[in-house]
């Protein structure tokens, strides 16, 4: 069976903007597990991975992404 290819980003959910407007909260509230594994399986789908270049630490990047599509946070 192929696997499923995720192309669709999942949104971040904000703060609404009539809120937003009365405070200096955070904006985004992040992602919730399930959406944060969502999102690591569809970032490692990634045909041309310019985060590994860009990381001048050369963190190995595509690795936590994998453990967080893992559940393993």
């Amino acid at each position: 069976m192929a696997k499923k290819i995720i192309s669709k980003k999942t949104p971040m959910r904000e703060q609404p903007p009539k809120e937003r407007a009365k405070n200096y909260d955070e904006v985004p509230y992040g992602y919730s597990e399930k959406e944060a594994m969502q999102e690591a399986r569809r970032c490692l789908q990634c045909k041309k991975p310019i985060c590994i270049k860009g990381c001048p630490v050369e963190i190995d990047i595509p690795g936590f992404v994998q453990l967080i599509a893992e559940g393993d946070f």
